[in-house]
């Protein structure tokens, strides 16, 4: 069994894929705070009713012996975990995410709900099968799930606040949807690691152990990179992968000059992806559906023109390139919380040559 592992500040996360062990790429998120205080034996924190607890009761997804066994108690009632989130402006998305196993019970006792209440209306509700990894939701918000190998699933649920009002998340084992019901007293499930966040998608793991804890912005950037570039000519190259969005412009890297401010980028705006020289305002785009994606942008101060590919399609637009300031730092994600996604950078790569178009688009295609 793979363990789930931790970073220390300011140490890179190169991902992986938890079952074949594939490298997923440097992982880059933005800022994100765990509201959840006790995320490992979450229950601690949270009202119970009508669930029976063993605490510590086997291995987690970390190593550690901190699971928590629920048994829903015999007899027709709520059978739940509730996690108050305070007053939630309204408009605004929250994210839970626990990891889930399926108990020894048969039958319902394999499935997990999770959902969202606010101002007395159900924002979304979704049901996991532990056994198969199926998901259902309501037609609002959004949910998903992710085999991590050992029997354990990370299960996920998204809705947004109606009001400005209290919110309040909620753990249903045994069962598919937020109701009361009649249970036998021995559908059970093994849940850990809740992680409660505001966006629209769940980020990386935040283990917490008596307070909130936020994880910063993972800003990755190379000083003096005039040492390998040049105001005259160069070209770039990216492969990465967009692992969650809340939408707008979300960087996937920058080459500039922190004295005058020019250089060209490459950014993501669902579902586009741009080449900018913000210095004379130009951009080109082309529109993606994948999640994996490569684009390589070229420049050239002779040529007086820059060009960008994606998946080994030209970028349409203007592209005039003004070579004033030689790009001396790159940022690899966003250089600031503006610009900020979940992304998976598998390669980055500088040419200081302007590359051919039709060797540009060999290098994007997939």
């Amino acid at each position: 069994q793979k363990v789930l592992q931790t970073a220390s500040a300011g140490q890179a996360r190169f991902d992986h894929d938890p079952i074949t062990g594939e490298s997923k790429g440097l992982l880059i998120e933005e800022a994100r705070t765990n509201q959840i205080t006790v995320s490992a034996n979450f229950d601690t924190v949270s009202t119970n009713q009508g669930i029976d607890v063993i605490q510590n009761y086997s291995i987690a997804p970390d190593g550690s012996k901190t699971t928590v066994l629920w048994t829903a108690q015999s007899g027709s009632g709520w059978h739940r975990v509730i996690q108050s989130l305070g007053t939630v402006t309204a408009g605004t998305y929250k994210t839970a995410s626990l990891y889930a196993r399926a108990g020894f019970a048969e039958g319902n006792g394999n499935d997990i709900g999770i959902a969202f209440n606010n101002n007395g209306s159900w924002r979304v509700s979704a049901n996991f099968n532990l056994d198969t990894g199926a998901f259902t939701k309501s037609s609002s918000g959004y949910a998903g799930i992710e085999y991590v190998g050992n029997g354990w699933y990370r299960c996920w649920a998204s809705g947004s606040a109606l009001a400005t009002d209290a919110m309040y998340s909620y753990i249903f084992p045994g069962q598919n949807s937020p109701v009361q019901y009649n249970a036998d007293g021995t559908s059970n499930v093994e849940v850990w690691g809740l992680q409660v966040e505001s966006g629209t998608y769940p980020t990386s793991y935040i283990p917490t152990s008596g307070s909130a804890v936020t994880r910063s912005l993972d800003s990755v950037q190379m000083l003096n990179f005039d040492n390998v570039a040049s105001g005259n000519e160069g070209t770039a190259f990216i492969d990465w992968t967009i692992g969650g969005s809340d939408g707008g412009q979300e960087y996937q890297f920058r080459m500039e000059n922190s004295d005058g401010g020019n250089g060209l980028a490459i950014f993501y705006d669902d579902p586009n992806v741009y080449a900018t020289n913000w210095n004379v305002s130009n951009s080109g785009t082309v529109t993606t559906s994948t999640a994996r994606n490569k684009a390589a942008v070229t420049y050239s101060q002779s040529e007086g023109t820059y060009r960008h590919y994606v998946n080994g399609t030209a970028g349409s637009g203007s592209n005039t390139y003004d070579g004033r300031y030689a790009p001396n730092r790159l940022f690899l994600g966003a250089s600031s919380s503006s610009g900020a996604s979940q992304q998976y950078i598998k390669k980055f790569a500088f040419y200081p040559q302007r590359l051919s178009n039709s060797t540009l688009i060999s290098l994007t295609e997939d």
